[in-house]
């Protein structure tokens, strides 16, 4: 429990699931926030717990509403968790994604608490028209609004008719939660469990299924083994969305080329996942959080954009590393000799001050308290779960977003995570 003096703060985003890049948020604003005395509480659709040790505790949206007023401010985000889609995920009702950021708003509203917008990601119905008034409103009650690509905020002014700032993701933040001469030592005790000679030049691999599109595991797993044999290097296979079945394909890949790949599928804390990219000399891999984490670090790297979502892109730029990214793994093995003998490249210096910028605004806004309504309720005189439902239901009626065909199934108790959001077709997180 935190100290009485402590302000609470909920993050809202998909934090119960075993997904490395989703679970790194919470992490790095309880670092930032922590100095003004302000304990972070992870807000989920379920309470479900992972296998990581190092994260911060989760409780869910339904908990929240019941807490609500006992909180001293919201921050929506990362990950892409704007939007009005319903996957049918097992633990996630049709409503779960609306109600992380236009819930989560209108309750921050009914209790005076302060909204910041943690750069998350926006998937608007594409060609949408300006939105109803509630979604509007839900916009203009940020205290601070700021999203991680040109196109998300494009499409948020589209949708909403307020344009919020562009920022880099949170993520590149990493060095400022474990530090690179920590994750290198750590990366150390790791390569001598796994028995890596300390000559060979070790790869951090991550394969996405669907990445592969329609090659096979025993097709991809020979062509891994011949750029790998080319290269004199080792491959670690690191499981970075186990809720996309990740280890399960790194197992697979291991037995199908063993000479030199090793499946390091079992992490049971995310620093050890963000040590083997940190600490190898090159990432290859379909996740964008790999790749921030490589890029942060300074670790050349070859991201694999299958499918190619705009937050590959948008991610890239800022980062100056639109090189990195290949539209297939046979151009990401071809590469791999040439971003081998690549030198370290530093995050461009713009990032670091609008990191810091970030969150001394963010702790600034947070530090002034609870607030006297300064917007119209989302849903004046109606309860919050019930007219945000109605309200999704007529806005889908109007989209080509995917409507959820029933609820005949049961949610699995809060402790049992749903597979990974991220898995959503051509939408990841």
């Amino acid at each position: 429990m935190p100290a009485s003096n402590e302000r609470r703060i909920a993050i809202f985003g998909t934090f119960d699931v075993e997904n490395y890049g989703d679970l790194l948020f919470p992490l790095l604003a309880q670092q930032r926030l922590a100095p003004a005395a302000m304990d972070v509480v992870a807000v989920s659709p379920t309470a479900g717990a992972t296998r990581y040790r190092d994260t911060v505790p989760v409780i869910s949206l339904a908990e929240f509403a019941k807490t609500a007023d006992s909180f001293d401010g919201i921050l929506i985000g990362g990950g892409n968790i704007v939007h009005i889609r319903d996957f049918g995920l097992p633990g996630y009702d049709e409503n779960a994604y609306p109600a992380l950021w236009a819930g989560a708003t209108a309750h921050a509203l009914r209790h005076g608490l302060p909204v910041v917008w943690n750069a998350p990601g926006v998937l608007a119905p594409e060609g949408t028209a300006p939105g109803p008034d509630w979604l509007q409103r839900v916009a203009a009650a940020a205290n601070r609004f700021a999203v991680r690509d040109t196109q998300s905020a494009d499409a948020m002014a589209r949708w909403a008719g307020r344009r919020p700032e562009v920022m880099p993701d949170t993520a590149t933040d990493l060095p400022h939660l474990w530090p690179e001469t920590a994750l290198r030592r750590r990366f150390a005790r790791i390569r001598k469990k796994l028995r890596i000679p300390k000559a060979r030049p070790v790869i951090a691999l991550h394969v996405k299924a669907r990445s592969l599109r329609r090659t096979s595991v025993a097709d991809f797993a020979q062509q891994l083994d011949a750029a790998l044999e080319a290269a004199g290097a080792t491959a670690v296979l690191i499981a970075i969305g186990r809720c996309h079945g990740d280890h399960e394909l790194a197992q697979a890949l291991h037995a199908a080329a063993p000479r030199h790949t090793i499946a390091y599928d079992d992490a049971d804390t995310l620093q050890d996942i963000a040590a083997v990219i940190a600490g190898a000399n090159a990432y290859l891999g379909a996740s964008l959080h790999g790749q921030i984490t490589a890029a942060a670090y300074g670790v050349p790297a070859r991201l694999v954009a299958v499918p190619n979502l705009h937050k590959f892109e948008g991610q890239a730029i800022q980062m100056d590393r639109t090189a990195d990214v290949v539209d297939s793994w046979e151009t990401a093995l071809k590469d791999l000799p040439r971003v081998l003998e690549q030198p370290k490249q530093a995050l461009p210096d713009a990032i670091a001050p609008q990191l810091e910028a970030h969150w001394n605004r963010v702790t600034q806004i947070f530090a002034a308290g609870k607030q006297a309504a300064a917007h119209a309720d989302i849903f004046p005189d109606a309860a919050i779960e019930t007219a945000l439902a109605d309200a999704v239901a007529e806005m889908r009626q109007g989209s080509a977003a995917p409507a959820r065909s029933g609820k005949d199934a049961p949610p699995p108790a809060d402790d049992t995570p749903p597979p990974c959001p991220a898995d959503m077709g051509r939408q990841g997180v």
